[in-house]
């Protein structure tokens, strides 16, 4: 026989062919969410919203952090529009970021919001490690 209680594998087993549907429903609930949650894998659909609730709130306790962000962004559009990113910055975007292993240089190209994304990101880099002016001039000149 078997020993009565959760101890047992047994009675796990009973539970099961007991109440498929419960178990079900409980297999749907939890991968549903494990999707959503920003811990599951690959794309996340909770991820997106929990992010710009983030961003949002730390903007909201440090408005000179929400100046500094326009004016960049306004910095890189003007700085965008006159020089395009090169394979080398790219591929040091692509180096950096541990989840873009599988995302080669062309594919970035093809993309143009995923291009534009990388172009963000690596103008980021530059104003973080040498301030606004000098990444503009930077930008402007890289190979």
């Amino acid at each position: 026989m078997y020993l009565p209680g959760f101890s047992s594998c047994s009675s796990l087993i009973h539970l099961i062919a007991r109440f498929p549907i419960g178990v079900l429903a409980m297999g749907i609930l939890v991968l549903t969410s494990y999707l959503v949650s920003p811990v599951g894998p690959g794309v996340h659909f909770g991820a997106a919203g929990i992010l710009s609730q983030q961003e949002e709130k730390i903007l909201e306790s440090n408005p000179a952090l929400r100046t500094q962000l326009v004016q960049v962004r306004m910095a890189f559009e003007q700085t965008v529009v006159r020089t395009p990113l090169s394979d080398s910055a790219i591929k040091y975007v692509l180096d950096r970021c541990q989840d873009c292993r599988g995302v080669s240089p062309e594919e970035v190209r093809d993309d143009p919001a995923l291009m534009s994304e990388v172009a963000f990101l690596y103008f980021l880099d530059l104003v973080q490690q040498h301030g606004l002016g000098e990444a503009k001039v930077l930008y402007a000149n890289q190979r």
